[in-house]
């Protein structure tokens, strides 16, 4: 009897351990989930069209946006005047359709480092998500714990960074990413941002969120609705140069 009852315990023992997610193998079905490792780790390019609702000021902007490795470009049309803002690996440019002059300016350097970690992290919800690389950019994911999300039940994932930590729900049954939580360096404040992300399709074998509404504090600040994605389309470098005026 003695023996019965130690084997039964030690087979619900062994279902339990079974049972358990390890931060490893969440990530793993999550990478599988979306297309796989081999295929996420082919795509160097990006080209996104969308269209952005400021929520502030109910403006609709189409945009274009361009990621190649680590160099990016933003084509915004605001009320029918265009602002670029482009980092090509060496320096940050921007031309502001409000400001005084539509010459391109370089970014002061003491913007420059916050305003490409923010690209950086949004490049990496958008396209690869932020679970992918995460040894190579320094990161270090842990399991925090499992809560609802608007009635899904999902893991909720801490990446600690050297900037700052991000914080990821990550659904329990399809294994996509809904939610990003992370603070930003706003002047001289810190705001926390968050970002929800819905509207999963399928491209070249590949699962990409097709809609983000963002939030700064508890406001919401903009919802954004991708209208076309084109994976690994040729980018010529030339289009992150900023142009050279007289």
């Amino acid at each position: 009897m003695k023996k019965s009852v130690l084997i039964i315990f030690l087979l619900l023992f062994a279902v339990s351990l079974q049972a358990i997610e390890t931060i490893e193998s969440v990530i793993q079905k999550h990478n599988i989930a979306r297309g796989g490792i081999e295929k996420i780790a082919k795509i160097q390019n990006w080209i996104f069209q969308s269209e952005s609702n400021n929520k502030l000021t109910n403006i609709i902007s189409p945009a274009t946006t361009y990621y190649k490795n680590n160099k990016f470009k933003i084509d915004i049309e605001i009320n029918k005047k265009k602002s670029i803002t482009a980092w090509d690996g060496l320096a940050l440019w921007t031309i502001n359709p409000m400001s005084k002059s539509d010459k391109p300016t370089i970014v002061p350097k003491s913007e420059e480092r916050n305003y490409i970690a923010q690209m950086s992290q949004q490049r990496d919800v958008i396209t690869i998500g932020p679970l992918q690389d995460y040894v190579l950019r320094g990161a270090k994911p842990s399991l925090e714990r499992e809560e609802k999300l608007d009635g899904l039940d999902c893991y909720k994932i801490k990446m600690s960074l050297k900037d700052g930590d991000i914080f990821i729900w990550l659904h329990k049954t399809d294994f996509m990413i809904y939610k990003v939580e992370a603070e930003i360096k706003a002047k001289d404040k810190k705001e926390k941002i968050m970002i929800l992300l819905s509207s999963y399709k399928k491209i070249d074998g590949f699962l990409l969120p097709y809609k983000f509404e963002t939030f700064i504090g508890k406001q919401s600040f903009s919802v954004v609705n991708i209208k076309e994605i084109k994976v690994n389309p040729k980018i010529d470098d030339k289009i992150f140069k900023m142009p050279i005026t007289k």
